[in-house]
């Protein structure tokens, strides 16, 4: 069995969390992520195969064309790339639909259709346009976040179709969509299941699914379910976390470079290789940015993903660049070094791992953060959802989940009684626009 999934930039943070769980207890020969954001898919999910939508024969726009709507054309979209996967790929015969919110945290019952209760009429309004002789067959619901597929049947399904209206399939499936149902007006799953117990003697189990509100809920799963969803979470966006819950002037105050307590001659030393080049900093979460003095020189580049704090920049500190993006989905400007000061112990797991992997274009990156040391706290890392205040355990780089990492240690510094600020490098090698460190 193949595993498909269709997933955009948003959606990588969660994956890289639960993917792990979903090929533990799938265990498929081949994973396929079709995405827009191809270089991101292959940089985060290097053993998976990366698949653009861009081979398919319907554009996003094209879906948004026909249904008189670019409001609900990417849930569209979804649909037709896992109908039209097999036509695309080279995929064995049997493969799992998985929606990208989802994670798989126990085995599937094999030959076994997984269902829940109730029936959405429009999506057999819909398929009864598509064919004559599509019905509802089952008296549950198929229209769950994972469905096993047998591609064969998927492509006889497609053709039947096209053979009746003499156009493309996924042309007569938009088309055919009810105007007042855009929202869910059709389901592919629905779909794939009538066309296939017209045949087939169909076995079905309740889907026992649960629903999280956050990342860090996700895993461990509770027990006796077949998996996990995170439907209400920000979907690795940090902009919405953070311009939603906590006021700009609190929460956007990282580690500026001339607060660090670390001696300017450290400083120095550390950029010293790059002196009379035409080097750029990227300031990964700058908040209130630094004194800037300390980047004479450099082209400093500063990236928040609150429009407030990079108003604020550009109109205090004129000629430096400052960009709002979400540095866990965006794409990052090119650049020499880069830093990321104080903003990893605001951040979940998924979306610290999710940034921190991104970075690899820079080469070297510079990391500081604050470190308890009192008697009796462990090195240990402990999820913490994304905007909340930084945990009195801190967050440990060396240390699970986050150890397979390439980073070491660069400076240990204290400060006060309690604590030491840590200053960690991420050696990536050399990246697009890098230097040695």
């Amino acid at each position: 069995m193949d595993l498909f999934i269709v997933a955009q930039p948003t959606d990588f943070p969660w994956l890289l969390l639960t993917l792990p769980s979903t090929l533990e207890h799938v265990q498929p020969a081949t994973v396929y992520i079709a995405t827009y954001a191809v270089d991101d898919a292959e940089m985060l999910f290097p053993d998976a195969v990366v698949v653009s939508l861009t081979r398919y024969p319907f554009t996003l726009e094209q879906v948004a064309t026909y249904l008189h709507s670019a409001e609900h054309a990417y849930t569209y979209l979804v649909q037709l790339a896992r109908l039209y996967a097999s036509s695309v790929l080279t995929m064995n015969q049997h493969v799992l639909w998985l929606d990208a919110d989802t994670a798989v945290v126990a085995p599937l019952p094999p030959g076994t259709v997984l269902c829940r209760h109730g029936t959405h009429l429009p999506f057999f309004l819909h398929m009864s346009q598509l064919h004559p002789s599509l019905r509802k067959r089952i008296h549950q619901s198929a229209d769950v976040p994972l469905l096993s597929v047998d591609t064969h049947v998927v492509r006889a399904a497609l053709h039947a179709v096209e053979e009746v209206h003499t156009t493309p399939f996924w042309r007569t499936y938009l088309s055919s969509v009810h105007p007042l149902h855009l929202r869910r007006g059709a389901s592919e799953k629905e779909f794939y299941v009538s066309w296939w117990a017209q045949t087939n003697a169909v076995q079905t189990e309740l889907l026992r699914c649960a629903d999280v509100r956050s990342y860090e809920r996700a895993l461990p799963a509770p027990p006796n379910i077949h998996c996990v969803r995170c439907p209400y979470a920000p979907k690795g966006s940090c902009r919405a976390v953070f311009s939603r819950t906590v006021p700009w002037t609190l929460w956007t105050q990282p580690v500026a470079t001339q607060a660090l307590p670390l001696p300017r001659v450290w400083w120095d030393e550390l950029l010293a290789p790059y002196a009379g080049m035409d080097a750029t900093v990227v300031d990964i979460g700058c908040g209130h940015a630094p004194d800037l003095t300390l980047w004479q020189g450099w082209t400093y580049h500063g990236l928040d993903c609150n429009a407030d704090v990079i108003a604020y920049n550009q109109q205090r500190y004129q000629g430096h660049v400052f960009t709002c993006l979400d540095a866990c989905v965006d794409s990052l400007p090119k650049g020499t070094i880069a830093l990321c000061l104080n903003v990893l112990p605001h951040l979940c797991f998924a979306h610290a791992l999710a940034l921190l992997r991104r970075t690899a274009i820079y080469g070297k990156v510079i990391v500081a953060d604050y470190q308890p040391v009192a008697r009796g706290v462990l090195c240990t890392n402990v999820d913490r959802p994304t905007g909340s205040e930084p945990l009195a355990s801190g967050l440990w780089l060396d240390v699970p989940p986050f150890d397979t990492l390439p980073t070491r240690e660069l400076l240990c510094v204290p400060v006060g009684a309690d604590r030491v600020l840590r200053v960690m490098v991420l050696d990536w090698g050399l990246g697009t626009q890098s230097m040695e460190l």
